[in-house]
């Protein structure tokens, strides 16, 4: 009985373990869902809308008049701010 509970137990931790690590990678390398605040970007994004933050299109193609960025605050690490 002992090992059938380990190995259940060892079991869900091996899965929880592989899909966080699926789960950092596609966040760290592909993208991420957004909820943006604040009114410096109406009318093309109100306030509370989420915006899919795509991270590979900044490896293959160089920033372009009209492409929305998304950064760090220089004040805040912890925020993002949107410019366009």
């Amino acid at each position: 009985m002992f090992r059938s509970v380990l190995g259940k137990t060892l079991g869900f931790v091996g899965y929880t373990v592989q899909y966080g690590c699926i789960a950092h990678c596609a966040f760290e390398y592909i993208g991420e869902f957004v909820v943006c605040s604040g009114p410096s970007m109406e009318p093309t994004i109100v306030n509370h809308d989420i915006v899919f933050s795509e991270r590979m299109s900044r490896l293959q193609c160089k920033i372009q008049k009209g492409d929305i960025i998304i950064a760090k605050s220089p004040f805040d690490p912890n925020m993002n701010i949107v410019k366009g």
